[in-house]
């Protein structure tokens, strides 16, 4: 089969389109014909190296964890999907960026009949990354929740996501993206090129920064008692204030998202009622697999980015 694939660290540049071999599916696995995979930033970090000290990442490698497609095949014991399924989710790993992929039966749902392949794409790990933020700030009817990056991948979700969980939502991202959230229901949307979220004149929740550029420290007074900041990526201000969090009364979380049915269910049920939408910005070919990382990385990204590949 064709696939993008790196076989060394570094930038776009050491991506390679090649034939390379695909087993069939194991005991418990499906093996899905790849109509579309979601480009998220953790796909180039790992191409840049910043996470090769993980055993999981080890060369050569294909990236991409969100995938949409068909059932080609099943593995034995397999009996909740059969060939021709339209299906959808997190891989959890890596290798998307290919013509098929083997991935455990328990990461895929059936995709909505109205949901494109490119839209499915771009939904599950971002998607995922959104909810599960919010549920582990522990969000409910009422909060007062900030988001950052509000027109981005998991951004926009977890603005919509929060919304319909009854939150009041304060979204930060640039000005001239309001126009793709203006329509979600926030109660505030704060300019991040003329406005610094951490002066505004009000506390939060939940503070979820997903572009992950503030510190804890910088956050402190905005955030309620006994309330959650919840960063995307942590540094070395995550690890010195992570302590304080423990006496502070204020805590601070860095979320590791895994796949969940029932979390992929209720973002299912809130595309089919309406109160979820799925923003696909660029669509690139498999050929173009370098350039959409690069898209991803550099372009200022209004919601997802999305190789198609059949």
């Amino acid at each position: 089969m064709k696939a993008a694939i790196y076989r060394k660290y570094g930038k776009s540049d050491v991506m390679r389109i090649e034939e390379i071999e695909l087993a069939p599916p194991g005991k418990g696995e499906v093996q899905v014909r790849v109509h579309a995979a979601g480009v998220n930033p953790v796909d180039w970090k790992v191409r840049n190296g910043i996470l090769r000290w993980l055993p999981l990442y080890r060369l050569p490698i294909v990236p991409g964890m969100d995938v949409s497609g068909i059932v080609e095949s099943v593995g034995e014991g397999v009996i909740s999907l059969k060939p021709g399924d339209q299906v959808f989710g997190f891989v959890n790993s890596r290798g998307c960026y290919a013509e098929y992929v083997n991935t455990a039966v328990e990461k895929l749902m059936t995709k909505p009949e109205k949901m494109s392949f490119e839209e499915a794409a771009g939904l599950s790990l971002a998607g995922l990354t959104a909810l599960q933020s919010l549920k582990l700030g522990g969000i409910k009817k009422g909060d007062k929740v900030l988001i950052t990056g509000a027109s981005g991948g998991v951004g926009y979700f977890a603005v919509q996501m929060a919304v319909a969980l009854g939150a009041n939502v304060t979204a930060v991202c640039r000005q001239q993206n309001f126009p793709l959230i203006e329509g979600l229901a926030c109660v505030r949307l704060v300019d991040n090129e003329t406005e610094d979220w951490t002066a505004l004149d009000e506390q939060f929740d939940i503070v979820f920064d997903t572009v992950a550029n503030k510190s804890f420290a910088q956050a402190w007074k905005r955030m309620k008692k006994g309330a959650t900041m919840i960063t995307t990526m942590p540094n070395n201000g995550f690890l010195f204030y992570k302590p304080l969090s423990w006496f502070s009364g204020k805590k601070l979380c860095f979320i590791m998202i895994h796949s969940d049915r029932k979390d992929l269910q209720m973002m299912i049920d809130l595309y089919e009622s309406g109160q979820l939408r799925v923003n696909v910005e660029h669509v690139f070919s498999l050929n173009e697999a370098a350039a959409a990382m690069d898209k991803s990385e550099f372009g200022r990204v209004r919601g997802k980015v999305v190789i198609k590949v059949h």
